[in-house]
């Protein structure tokens, strides 16, 4: 009876660790669901504003077409990561699990060293969007 009890006790581990780890499988799958059409969103997005607004673009003497090509390299990078979490969760294959894992680390550290940057030039960056949005409002008011 003794014997029994273990086993069915190890079973029963062994069946709440199968579903925990398809209950993660199936959380990370979602997740990166949502980040690949969120990406796809961000992406279109700024192929429309690029293709839409590109006489705004071409006058403009601010950054606007360079806020257009972020868009869509921030919306392209979080399409394909996202979409390399879905296939590593999908196919349980533990490289592309590996390489979404570093490019998710890889983009946490730039994310830390663009905060960084963007910290030691705030100055520049507060005194450019200063000079961009007057001169936004003198043009608006010359026409």
């Amino acid at each position: 009876a003794v014997v029994s009890t273990q086993s069915t006790a190890r079973m029963a581990r062994g069946k709440c660790a199968v579903c925990c780890a398809q209950a993660v499988r199936t959380v990370l799958f979602i997740f990166n669901f949502v980040f690949w059409a969120l990406g796809g969103t961000l992406l279109v997005l700024g192929i429309y504003l690029k293709i839409e607004y590109k006489s705004l673009d071409d006058v403009s003497d601010d950054n606007f077409g360079t806020w257009m090509y972020a868009i869509i390299i921030v919306g392209s990078v979080i399409f394909v990561i996202s979409f390399l979490g879905c296939c590593g969760t999908l196919l349980q294959s533990n490289n592309l699990l590996m390489l979404y894992f570093m490019l998710l680390v890889l983009l946490v550290f730039g994310q830390i060293g663009c905060g960084i940057w963007a910290y030691f030039i705030r100055q520049k960056i507060s005194s450019d969007l200063q000079t961009g949005l007057d001169n936004a409002v003198v043009e608006y008011n010359n026409t």
